[in-house]
């Protein structure tokens, strides 16, 4: 099928082609404006982001100032809570002090304590009267104040790891000069600091025999090998630094000893021979009636 226009023929495909470039004429030419009408529609919405972004920042200010607030309170919480507990602890060490070698069998019987002591730690750890956990997280946050008065900072908000100290206390005996022997434990910007107090040992052959066990442990790399025995006192050498271990005196041992102590099967001394005696005496009893 062709129409005549002009005097000549065109055919319907042509009339088509020629319709569709005008419209892709007439599409090209909106374009520019439809650009600008959506980058004006951009920059409306980024507006409106950056204002919700400002209050966002300063809902978070809030929340902050909340944090601090809330760090501050804790705290004197916390004191307040640690003096009312100090004659409550004085009173349990008094009740321990009635039942002999406590704290020894108590971390004897800790199964991640009790690994760490060898033969001769024992010894040594029959000594052992009282154990005492200390919050020293004052001293540190004294410190800090003193810091931002001096230079004028803000002391930031967020979570207080408590500092603390942990004390052992040795009636006298023939392995050290030390009546206390302390591990502590130092918390600042997510890094830890851990100290302890120098055995000062004795010039005996049971402290010589203690520190043959003690040396080949400290030397040993980590982890130590099976052939080497473990020891308990290598929490105070200078390069131990094992967090877990001063977690667990804290917040287990120092916190419910008398659980762990209770939850032991101890042998007492002389048991077996007193019931072996008795079961003699019977067995004479017995011959004598029959007699």
């Amino acid at each position: 099928m062709s129409t005549k226009r002009g005097g000549g023929a065109v055919s319907l495909c042509e009339l088509m082609k020629k319709k569709s470039s005008r419209k892709n004429s007439s599409d090209e030419a909106s374009t520019p404006a439809e650009t600008i009408s959506r980058s004006h529609s951009q920059q409306g919405s980024e507006g409106e982001v950056e204002h919700a972004v400002k209050a966002i920042a300063t809902v978070q200010s809030e929340l902050n100032s909340l944090e601090v607030s809330q760090t501050q309170a804790l705290t004197e919480i916390l004191k307040k809570y640690k003096e009312l507990k100090k004659p409550v602890y004085s009173r349990r060490q008094e009740a321990i002090k009635q039942v002999p070698e406590f704290w020894f069998k108590v971390l004897l019987a800790h199964p991640a304590i009790g690994e760490h002591i060898s033969d001769p730690d024992q010894g040594a750890l029959r000594h052992l009267t009282a154990v005492e956990v200390v919050d020293v997280t004052e001293e540190r946050l004294d410190g800090a104040r003193e810091e931002e008065s001096e230079g004028g900072q803000e002391q930031g908000g967020g979570r207080i790891l408590p500092d603390y100290r942990v004390n052992f206390y040795f009636s006298p005996n023939v392995y050290f000069e030390n009546s206390v022997l302390w591990k502590e434990f130092r918390f600042r910007n997510d890094e830890a600091t851990v100290s302890a107090s120098e055995v000062l040992w004795k010039d005996t052959q049971e402290s010589k025999g203690l520190q043959e066990t003690l040396v080949p442990h400290l030397l040993a790399q980590d982890p130590v090998p099976e052939n080497v025995q473990p020891s308990f006192f290598s929490i105070f050498h200078a390069e131990d630094r094992d967090l877990e271990m001063g977690d667990v005196l804290k917040e287990e041992v120092w916190r419910d000893p008398v659980g762990i102590y209770l939850s032991a099967d101890f042998e007492e001394e002389g048991e077996e021979g007193e019931e072996g005696e008795e079961g003699e005496e019977g067995e004479e009893d017995g011959r004598t009636g029959r007699g």
